[in-house]
């Protein structure tokens, strides 16, 4: 079974979301701390999940499509 990022947390003694924040670069995470985090990861083989991220960040990074009504129109409330 694939490591998760509970399981990097666990290993490197930290949230997951400072696991989060280690992994993707973001500031806010001391330098022992990512290094502790990246060491951890790579010891158990984690590889983050593009799917996984976009569910988490509630982007799916799929295209949206707009589809004409029966009328020929476009839906009023579609978004652009």
């Amino acid at each position: 079974m694939p490591a998760r990022i509970e399981d990097v947390a666990l290993y490197a003694g930290v949230s997951t979301a400072t696991v989060s924040r280690a992994l993707r670069g973001l500031s806010h995470v001391a330098e022992p701390t990512r290094l502790k985090v990246v060491a951890a990861a790579k010891s158990l083989d984690y590889v983050v999940s593009p799917s996984a991220s976009n569910l988490a960040s509630g982007r799916t990074q799929m295209p949206r499509a707009l589809a004409p009504t029966a009328t020929g129109g476009t839906p009023k409330n579609a978004r652009s």
